[in-house]
Order: C-alpha cells, then sequence, then structure tokens
C-alpha cells in the first residue's frame, strides 16, 4: 500500500473506532517503524524484568535457549566460554526462569527495565 491508501485505512478505522492512540503502523517489506513497535510492545507489557544469564556451554543449555526465545524477548546471546544472555521476561515467569537456569548450573542477575 502506498502512504495514501494507508492513510484511507486509517482514517477509517479511527471512524469506526477500532483504532486508539496505541498503535503504529509497521512494513517488515520497507523495514519501517519496527523499532517503534518493539518500544510500544515493552512499554504496554506490565513489569517486565532484565535478566542476564550465564549458562555451562552444553545441550541442556542450548535447550533453555530454545525455549527462552519462544517466551523472553532476547536483546543478546554471546558464546565464550559460557552462554551469556540478556533477556526481558514479564515478572510472573521470572522464579520460574531462574530457577530452570541454575538448575542447569547458571547464574542469573535481575534488574528492572
Amino acid at each position: 500500500l502506498d502512504e495514501k491508501e494507508i492513510k484511507n485505512k486509517v482514517k477509517k478505522l479511527e471512524k469506526l473506532g477500532m483504532l486508539k492512540n496505541n498503535y503504529v503502523l509497521v512494513s517488515t517489506k520497507e523495514k519501517r517503524n519496527i523499532d517503534k513497535l518493539i518500544d510500544m510492545i515493552r512499554k504496554n507489557l506490565p513489569n517486565l524484568v532484565k535478566l542476564r544469564i550465564e549458562l555451562p556451554l552444553n545441550k541442556d543449555s542450548q535447550g533453555f535457549l530454545s525455549k527462552l526465545f519462544e517466551i523472553a524477548l532476547i536483546s543478546g546471546v554471546r558464546y565464550d566460554e559460557k552462554i551469556k544472555i540478556k533477556a526481558e521476561v514479564n515478572y510472573k515467569i521470572k522464579d520460574k526462569i531462574v530457577s530452570s537456569a541454575k538448575k542447569l548450573g547458571g547464574k542469573v542477575k535481575i534488574s528492572k527495565v
């Protein structure tokens, strides 16, 4: 859609009361407003906490990381002697993630977003 078509559709949706002020027009094709969308999601998700997780480099840790990608916003993963992960999660699942990481022999640092 071109810019004019988008504006027309937005106006129609606003008239129908289907849009509030919390929307972002996104185009993955044009890579437009992806950062704005992520910021809006972060602002609207309640009670996020930042986790810095350090895990041993092994198969079980890889499985844990794979599952973590499904439930957390991962902002970084580094592989050295250990796997170092930066993630943001809802506080409601924080304890479960921390417990699982520690069972794998990992360490976790927690801070507020």
